[in-house]
């Protein structure tokens, strides 16, 4: 179960990857891993929003 205190750490994890993305010599392989782990936590942070309001 994730609870509300664990939003910040998902958010702050998207934000890093996010950055990663931008990377111009990652291979192919790594930023795949990288795209999952973004949708990964923007699935969760969504989720929290829905259920909020």
């Amino acid at each position: 179960m994730i609870g509300v205190e664990h939003l910040a750490i998902h958010d702050s994890h998207r934000r890093i990857h996010l950055k990663l993305l931008d990377t111009p010599s990652l291979p192919p392989a790594r930023k795949a891993l990288i795209r999952r782990e973004i949708d990964q936590a923007t699935t969760i942070l969504d989720r929290s929003r829905e259920q909020s309001q």
